[in-house]
């Protein structure tokens, strides 16, 4: 009976690491989506099909950005299989792709769950071009989310001649701030789950 006993004593511990770990890697994927803030994350609420379309080829597999007074940030990819992602101080470099994964239906679902925060999306968004055409300024997260900017950038951003391709240019600023905070909010109210790649999968030849 010991043995039994030590069997499923094993098999309860495994079970439990499993969970501890994706609870893991989805604190992580709310922490990626909200606080680097993904770039792509409010384009790709209102146009998915456009942003899911541009995997990331070349030499460089990743993009990067550091987090919060120099610390260690989060790489990203766009790629078949989801939005790649991983911590900078895990991440091994610009021959990798970002280890974890959230699946492109994973995404889809939490945006399926939240269609209040869709319309009002479309409707900030109305007349404020395309995310990759003209008026593409708009849909880029606001500098005032993340660190590092000179005072002049900040500024910048908040003119209405600055978002070249947009109706209503006077409101383009605070609708596009607001749009942001709306993403934003909804990322971190909802559980997105995250898996972890096969790891053949992370290098950049695949």
């Amino acid at each position: 009976m010991s043995t039994q006993y030590d069997l499923f004593g094993e098999i309860e511990a495994a079970e439990l690491a499993a969970s501890a770990q994706a609870a893991a890697r989805s604190a992580s994927a709310t922490q990626f989506l909200a606080e680097t803030p993904w770039p792509d994350l409010l384009a790709w609420w209102l146009h998915p099909d456009v942003i899911e379309a541009q995997l990331d080829h070349g030499e460089c597999k990743a993009s990067y950005r550091r987090g919060r007074h120099g610390t260690p940030g989060w790489a990203w990819a766009i790629w078949r299989d989801g939005l790649r992602f991983e911590a900078g101080d895990t991440w091994q470099g610009w021959q990798h792709r970002p280890r974890w994964c959230i699946p492109w239906a994973e995404l889809r679902t939490l945006r399926s769950s939240r269609p209040d925060t869709t319309a009002q999306l479309a409707a900030l968004a109305a007349g404020r071009g395309h995310p990759r055409a003209a008026g593409w300024r708009w849909w880029t997260d606001p500098h005032s989310l993340t660190h590092g900017w000179h005072p002049d950038a900040l500024q910048a951003e908040q003119n209405a001649d600055w978002y070249d391709g947009c109706e209503r240019p006077d409101a383009a600023w605070p609708d596009r701030l607001m749009a942001w905070q709306l993403v934003i909010a909804a990322v971190r109210e909802t559980t997105v789950a995250a898996a972890a790649p096969p790891a053949a999968s992370e290098r950049c030849d695949h």
